[in-house]
């Protein structure tokens, strides 16, 4: 069985770039360190360095090191909650959202949260699905509130609530004027700005559905205006436009009709939870079900 002391002289050597200095860091004789390492190797039946002086890690190396680091990551946030518990005091919150939820939902949850928690510290950050996947993975944050994972990823994925995407162009716009929902096919002569919404659309490769110039843009306050300027469209979860933009929001169906994004918890598989953190994520979950079942495509958030 690989022990976790193991794991954190490893880490200590692969960050320090040598035996000697990781002994000084770690406080153990150089001779103990270099035990411990080939044990480990030993253990998980490969090399973890290129070469003797544990100067450069090999591929097998850089894969445990990224498990390694997360994993201590995670021991030691878990070690300080045990601690603040037993010191009285509740702890910190750390999590990513995606901005939609960042603006619609999470002022509302924060508030209502803090009136009762006046102690808990909260940390939140907006990224988007593929990046609060990684946080979560890495253990960089208790919890996330994002699209689903990809497949494989490392994440255990709740579902919250579902919101449909829609088209968001220009007042006046000729695709305004159709009397009905936007289709991929509406698209083929548009500049479709793409998004980090964009990638999860169901069977879209809005590369090839826009013949304009290929753009990607992140940030929504850059991605409206350049719709409001007229350089193109773009497609967003219902959720995700902000008020008064000055934009039209239309329909979009795909070949079976309307297109949904579900929104869901993401938390690390098999990771301790902080008292702090599992309270402000089951407020959160009564939030959401109060404030958006009626966005829901089934009719209530779950």
């Amino acid at each position: 069985m690989i022990k976790h002391e193991a794991l954190k002289m490893f880490v200590a050597v692969a960050e320090a770039g040598n035996i000697l200095h990781a002994a000084e860091r770690r406080g153990r004789s150089p001779a103990a360190v270099s035990m411990s390492l080939k044990q480990l190797e030993e253990e998980i039946g490969g090399a973890l360095f290129d070469g003797d002086r544990k100067a450069k890690l090999s591929n097998l190396g850089r894969h445990v090191y990224a498990i390694a680091r997360a994993e201590i990551d995670s021991f030691e946030r878990a070690t300080e909650s045990i601690r603040a518990f037993a010191r009285n005091e509740v702890g910190r919150v750390n999590l990513a959202t995606v901005p939609s939820i960042g603006y619609r939902i999470m002022p509302l949850a924060i508030s209502s949260f803090l009136e009762t928690r006046p102690e808990v510290e909260l940390d939140l950050m907006d990224a988007d699905t593929n990046s609060i996947v990684s946080l979560v993975e890495t253990g960089a944050i208790d919890f996330g509130v994002a699209g689903r994972p990809h497949r494989g990823a490392q994440v255990e994925f709740e579902r919250l609530m579902s919101d449909r995407f829609v088209v968001l162009c220009g007042e006046g716009h000729r695709l305004s004027g159709l009397g009905r929902p936007v289709t991929f096919a509406d698209l083929n002569t548009e500049t479709v700005i793409a998004n980090g919404s964009t990638a999860v659309i169901p069977g879209s490769d809005l590369v090839e559905v826009s013949t304009g110039p290929r753009l990607m843009v992140r940030n929504m306050t850059s991605l409206t205006a350049l719709v409001r300027q007229g350089i193109g469209v773009t497609i967003l979860p219902e959720l995700a436009v902000p008020p008064e933009t000055g934009l039209t929001s239309l329909p979009f169906h795909g070949a079976e009709g309307a297109i949904w994004r579900d929104i869901g918890l993401l938390e690390k598989r098999g990771a301790y939870l902080a008292p702090a953190a599992v309270a402000f994520r089951d407020h959160l979950k009564e939030i959401v079900l109060s404030e958006v079942g009626s966005l829901d495509r089934e009719g209530v958030a779950q």
